[in-house]
């Protein structure tokens, strides 16, 4: 029997591209674009922890389009594109056929997350790519029984991490629990001997460039970055949750994390001093109260992207309290699958560091299936025209999340960015960030006092390049591939 085309997965793949071809960016937006083009440019490596994949691809890319805003751009569409087609696999594998795999499909291609950082030069796009396809091989593996398949998963999630290094570690669970599932655990030590030298492969020269991006080549990375993740630069008071009173210039540090709060307490009660000894200028006295106060607002932010990005699980929010039971509506083996995608990662979110909403890319196309999923099987309990309602509502929000992307008024902006559709008041919450993030991006094009790095200002590549040759990192960075060791 002939294989018959699915149109409708083609035409939300024509209208995604379209989308993403329209609303392309034609300029560096932000610290990290800008960051992720210097990388591209020739440095190999952006803002830590590096980057090294995303950015050693960015450069292969320019060698063609010379132009890396468009490189990474591209690389973007492509694979947010990918992941689109993965997801709608992803879909079937749990079982959803014909219009149910549309509309899990349509949810997660027309998200306001995906199509944003689809068209601007970030790496949230390839990290949720890279995570849907992963998860789609996990679960063809898990049911087959497979080695070759538990094989390609290991590799895929080893070399996620060159794109996104949280990749590797949000994706861990998943990969362990795969591990366990799908064969013998004899197995294990043949999965381990695969994935480190894939892992090596790329953090051996992200380890390198970062080193030299830093100008010394006996620097610690693992110092370093753990300097970035936890004695973290703040020019906001934590009490006030990320909201300035006023700029000092004698700040030293703050509380960023519920978990690091939660830890400076121990240190201070045991005096281990596992932790350096920061404080943020009128930050209070770490407290166990000020970390769930902490937590409460991640998981508010978490919640509130995640609807913005699927509003359709507003649906699912409704539904739960009337049906009895939700346990039984999914098969062996679906809750320990989902529970080891979703749950350390959002937990990481709420006990730990959110900032960006394009971090729920990790999980977005595992939502948009889990909520199709669970509506299609809470359809077994209600009369047809019910679930038919339920349905045409779920259509109803993701056209909606289109519509409000295509027609969301953006700042003002030049004619270079007239294009770009602004989510930014979605993507970033506490005035103090949203005001940097507004000012990096009006001084673009209206150059203001020199309050900000030089290249914060920037138009263009040639600027760029100019001003990145004439630095002194630029002679600590520019090395050539043979010289990583």
């Amino acid at each position: 029997m002939k294989h018959r085309p699915n149109y409708a997965l083609l035409a939300i793949l024509v209208v995604a591209l379209i989308l993403r071809i329209v609303y392309w960016s034609q300029a560096l937006l932000g610290r990290d674009a800008i960051g992720y083009a210097i990388g591209g440019l020739g440095t190999w490596c952006a803002h830590s922890p590096g980057y090294f994949g995303y950015c050693f691809f960015g450069w292969i890319v320019n060698q063609f389009v010379a132009n890396i805003n468009d490189s990474l751009v591209l690389i973007n569409v492509v694979t947010s594109i990918l992941g689109i087609i993965f997801c709608h696999r992803l879909a079937e594998s749990f079982g959803l056929k014909g219009r149910n795999a549309i509309l899990a499909t349509a949810a997660y291609a027309f998200s306001i997350n995906l199509d944003y950082f689809s068209v601007v030069a970030l790496s949230f796009a390839p990290e949720g790519m890279f995570a849907t396809l992963f998860a789609l091989i996990c679960r063809r593996a898990i049911k087959d029984q497979s080695l070759r398949l538990t094989l390609l998963a290991t590799i895929i999630w080893a070399m996620s991490g060159a794109f996104r290094q949280t990749s590797i570690s949000f994706l861990a669970p998943l990969w362990l629990y795969t591990l366990w599932a799908s064969g013998p655990l004899k197995r294990v030590p043949l999965y381990l001997l695969v994935a480190i030298p894939v892992i090596l492969a790329w953090s051996r020269p992200n380890a390198y460039y970062q080193k030299a991006y830093g100008g010394d080549l006996n620097a610690d990375v693992s110092r370093s970055f753990w300097a970035l993740q936890v004695y973290m630069a703040s020019n906001h008071d934590q009490s006030n949750f990320g909201v300035d009173k006023e700029i000092k210039n004698d700040v030293t540090g703050g509380y960023h994390w519920p978990f690091i709060e939660a830890l400076q307490l121990v240190d201070e009660k045991t005096g281990i001093h596992f932790l350096p000894d920061y404080r943020s200028y009128g930050a209070p006295s770490p407290s166990l109260a000020h970390a769930a106060k902490l937590s409460a607002l991640q998981f508010t932010k978490l919640v509130f992207y995640m609807l913005m990005s699927l509003p359709c699980l507003l649906i699912l929010l409704i539904l739960l309290p009337r049906i009895r039971k939700a346990g039984s509506w999914f098969r062996p083996g679906e809750i320990p699958f989902f529970l080891a995608w979703m749950l350390p990662v959002g937990g990481f979110f709420i006990i730990g560091h959110f900032g960006s909403f394009g971090y729920l890319q990790i999980f977005l196309s595992g939502f948009s299936v889990l909520t199709v999923l669970l509506l299609s099987r809470a359809g077994d309990q209600m009369e047809a025209p019910e679930w038919r309602r339920w349905q045409y509502a779920h259509a109803v929000l993701t056209v909606a999340a289109l519509a409000f992307f295509i027609f969301a008024r953006p700042y003002r902006s030049s004619d270079s960015q007239e294009k770009l559709t602004d989510v930014l008041v979605l993507q970033y919450t506490g005035q103090a960030i949203r005001h940097l993030y507004t000012v990096s991006r009006w001084s673009v094009i209206q150059p203001g006092p020199a309050l900000e790095e030089d290249w914060f200002r920037l138009k263009t590549d040639v600027e760029l390049v100019r001003w990145f040759s004439t630095t002194p990192m630029a002679e600590r960075c520019l090395y050539k591939p043979h010289t990583v060791r």
